[in-house]
């Protein structure tokens, strides 16, 4: 997938053409002559005759250019108007390819510069969808529904009550108490003094001292 070129707009390209005259104003100082743009520029209407005379009236080239470049970097078509002067000249063709192409790199550069923004505002929109849909999906987890078709959360008060955390206020059986119908008879208490036999088979009895037994036979 290839993210499209952002278009860069009127205002855009007028500012990159600007910062591009102020960067190479050393460079073009050296390698323009003013005088010889004076008439071209008049005639584009670029500059006027107040303009000309300024420039004209400096002490050296240098300023005279300096002058000329101030002027041209405040009109949107201040730079393109001296592209097409050199041209007419046919003598300083490397100066515009220079020009040229340190506007290009220049326009390559605020072109990245607005991919990247883009792709940082599409990358935090997508985390923040992808935060939503997580916490949706965390949030539905968590909901009960009754049998008449409503539904609460897990974390409402009655699912988090103490007492249903740790089992208080619950019954502890289900089984009838005593005196309850359906309870279990109560056992009668034993009489004193009756002594206690096995509940076992009645047949079998109490065992005897033998020499009991043999004093009852003598007898």
């Amino acid at each position: 997938y290839r993210m499209d070129s952002p278009t860069l707009t009127e205002e855009e390209m007028i500012e990159i053409k600007k910062d591009v005259m102020t960067q190479m104003r050393h460079y073009l100082c050296k390698s323009i002559r003013a005088d010889r743009h004076l008439d071209f520029l008049r005639s584009r209407r670029i500059l006027t005759k107040e303009d000309a005379e300024d420039i004209s009236c400096r002490s050296t080239q240098g300023k005279r250019t300096g002058v000329m470049l101030d002027i041209l970097s405040e009109n949107p078509q201040g730079l393109d108007a001296l592209l097409d002067s050199i041209r007419e000249n046919k003598s300083q063709d490397f100066i515009i390819v220079k020009i040229t192409d340190e506007v290009q790199k220049a326009k390559n550069d605020k072109i990245e510069s607005l991919r990247g923004e883009s792709a940082d505002t599409n990358f935090y929109g997508s985390a923040h969808s992808v935060s939503d849909v997580s916490y949706s999906l965390r949030t539905d987890s968590t909901l009960l529904f009754h049998p008449d078709g409503e539904q609460s959360s897990a974390s409402s008060p009655v699912l988090c009550a103490p007492s249903l955390m740790t089992g208080e206020g619950l019954p502890s059986s289900s089984l009838p108490r005593p005196g309850e119908p359906g309870a279990p008879p109560v056992p009668e208490p034993q009489e004193e003094g009756v002594p206690c036999t096995s509940s076992g088979d009645s047949n079998i009895q109490p065992l005897r001292s033998r020499s009991l037994l043999s004093h009852h036979n003598v007898c």
